[in-house]
């Protein structure tokens, strides 16, 4: 998780040429991969992702209208829910996942 965020940090600041993701959310992955280790880390970046797309995304359209101040929106508090539903119910997810396929 650690060198997965290092790539994408390199690549999005190599593209858009402006800094496009912390280091404490790198280091804050490292933490989560040796707490739960590798299956445990993808699936905190997958349910992380989807809580900022489902929970971020709409503050970030509607702070527009509603006048909040600032754009910036950390994603390790994404990241700390995503991790937060992988330790506890990590396990059972990833049954109930790759019982889809088969």
């Amino acid at each position: 998780a650690y060198a997965f965020f290092w790539a994408v940090k390199w690549a999005a600041e190599t593209a858009l040429k402006k800094p496009a993701l912390g280091v404490g959310d790198i280091h804050m992955m490292a933490m989560v991969g040796a707490f739960l280790g590798p299956g445990g880390a993808l699936l905190t970046m997958m349910l992380g992702s989807m809580a900022g797309l489902l929970i971020g995304v709409p503050i970030t359209l509607f702070r527009g209208k509603l006048k909040m101040l600032g754009t910036y929106l950390p994603l390790g508090t994404f990241l700390a829910i995503g991790g937060a539903i992988a330790h506890a119910w990590g396990e059972p997810l990833f049954i109930w996942y790759v019982g889809l396929f088969g």
